[in-house]
């Protein structure tokens, strides 16, 4: 008898488990919720520090994106989580930021180079174009030759050069490849151009040729002497 009663103990225990679970699987109102997160920002340019409407902000993650309006500001919502952004704008390169607890991420975007075969393609850009020069050069002045730290570098066949702000170091002779920088006027110089350089790759090499620059014959007709740019 009490083995009996046991049994049917056990058996309605059963009966009010299942029960339970299937009023559990019938209730709508029992959902899986996750919590979302905003992340906001700005997008400037980091020169001048205006704003920049219009840039796509992507979530690498999950290929969501938005727009920055015309203030530059951006508002997206996200599942919590560790997230990638990258900004990216017509004339400037991609930035991107890795954002886990951050709720405001800024972008300060830098002005991409204009990509050119050789100086003399350099040299028709207005002053403050960031420019890029395909073509290698060679240093035919040293580091620190003028009075404003500059040096000298031409084509390889010497037939134009410019003269060089900043950048690496190098010696008479140097190759130079890969040549990024702003065009702009040579300080207290008036007249002349220059590049201030910002990247380069720098490889030491023989002097070449002693031909003079400054020699019209070797210029395109037209052009105006290549050493003022």
């Amino acid at each position: 008898m009490r083995e009996k009663q046991k049994w049917l103990g056990i058996i309605t225990l059963c009966a009010a488990l299942l029960a339970l679970m299937a009023a559990c699987s019938a209730d709508d109102s029992i959902t899986t919720v996750t919590l979302n997160e905003t992340i906001s920002g700005s997008v400037i340019d980091s020169a001048t520090g205006m704003s920049i409407s219009g840039a796509t902000i992507t979530v690498t993650e999950t290929g969501d994106h938005v727009l920055s309006g015309a203030n530059g500001t951006y508002t997206i919502s996200l599942p919590s989580g560790s997230y990638t952004l990258t900004a990216s704008a017509d004339g400037y390169s991609s930035q991107a930021v890795i954002s886990s607890t951050a709720a405001t991420v800024n972008f300060s975007m830098v002005v991409a180079p204009t990509s050119v075969n050789s100086i003399l393609d350099a040299k028709r850009l207005p002053n403050g174009t960031k420019v890029t020069i395909g073509e290698i050069l060679v240093a035919t002045v040293a580091t620190g030759t003028f009075y404003d730290g500059s040096y000298y570098v031409e084509n390889v066949d010497r037939t134009y050069g410019i003269k060089i702000l900043s950048g690496k170091a190098v010696s008479v002779g140097s190759r130079i490849t890969g040549l990024t920088g702003i065009i702009k006027s040579v300080p207290n110089n008036s007249g002349e151009r220059c590049i201030d350089a910002i990247d380069m790759n720098v490889a030491t090499g023989d002097p070449l040729g002693a031909l003079g620059m400054n020699n019209k014959a070797f210029m395109t007709p037209g052009e105006c002497e290549l050493e003022n740019m």
